[in-house]
């Protein structure tokens, strides 16, 4: 991972090398959301929905597919698909799995990331032969996405893990580590762990999670650059850039006339 200089050295203590620090996430959220037109998708199958999400829910169900396909999923027999989630979600170990994890990522246990494994593991053989690593990641974040990062193959490819539930947890750990370091970093400038997505201007702020905004720092940082092979690997501007960035636009107004303009009365 590419690292990236704090705006403030008070910062840097706390983190690693290759951590997700407030400056690095304001700067990538940004661009993803320019670039992934807003994420409507994800928000798409936010809005409007009845009560949490639920795999007993037919209507629930659909929009997941329906989410799934728009993140290039590729699934084709959607009722199938549908009626394997629906028994997937019914199985009693399942289901208490997935209600054990009242918590965001953070205070996942080491218990619970082995229960992880299992979970991921099953509902990607439920899922059939086209229901991949990347929608089974992606069916759990949109079940519970305060715990689960989705993930794709550039993603994997990046951390150097499997696409099993072994490498899936992996993968969470990781995420979980970068949580850490960024709360951390966070507090340096005195805004706690919920306030993180309203002070970097997220346009969801109330209800996008800090898994959700890591995933769109990966997006921008390993996702999009994969798929796009004129993209360079990204790195957000360095702190002494913008620093040189904020200055010229202070000074950019000068008094009086545009000097354009004025030297173009001048001619006249």
């Amino acid at each position: 991972m590419t690292t990236h200089a704090p705006i403030d050295d008070r910062a840097a203590a706390t983190d690693s090398a290759d951590a997700i620090r407030l400056y690095s996430l304001a700067w990538a959220c940004h661009d993803f959301d320019v670039r992934s037109n807003h994420d409507s998708a994800y928000w798409d199958f936010r809005r409007n929905r009845t009560g949490a999400f639920s795999l007993s829910d037919e209507e629930h169900r659909e929009r997941l597919i329906k989410l799934l396909n728009r993140w290039r999923c590729r699934l084709t027999d959607k009722k199938r698909l549908s009626e394997r989630l629906h028994t997937w979600g019914k199985n009693k170990r399942n289901a208490s799995s997935l209600r054990s994890f009242r918590t965001g990522l953070l205070h996942v246990d080491e218990k619970r990331f082995r229960h992880v494994a299992k979970l991921y593991d099953r509902l990607k053989v439920v899922g059939g032969e086209h229901f991949g690593a990347a929608a089974t990641a992606k069916t759990l974040f949109a079940i519970n996405p305060a715990v689960f990062p989705p993930w794709d193959e550039a993603i994997r490819a990046d951390r150097g893990v499997t696409d099993d539930g072994a490498g899936y947890v992996e993968y969470m750990r990781w995420v979980k580590r970068q949580l850490t370091c960024l709360t951390e970093n966070a507090a340096h400038f005195g805004i706690r762990p919920r306030l993180i997505a309203q002070r970097i201007g997220h346009p969801h702020p109330q209800c996008v999670t800090l898994v959700k905004l890591v995933d769109e720092y990966m997006w921008a940082t390993v996702i999009r650059p994969s798929k796009d092979r004129s993209a360079k690997r990204w790195c957000a501007p360095r702190a002494e850039k913008l620093r040189e960035w904020l200055r010229w636009s202070r000074r950019g107004t000068i008094r009086g006339s545009h000097p354009i303009r004025r030297r173009r009365q001048g001619a006249t």
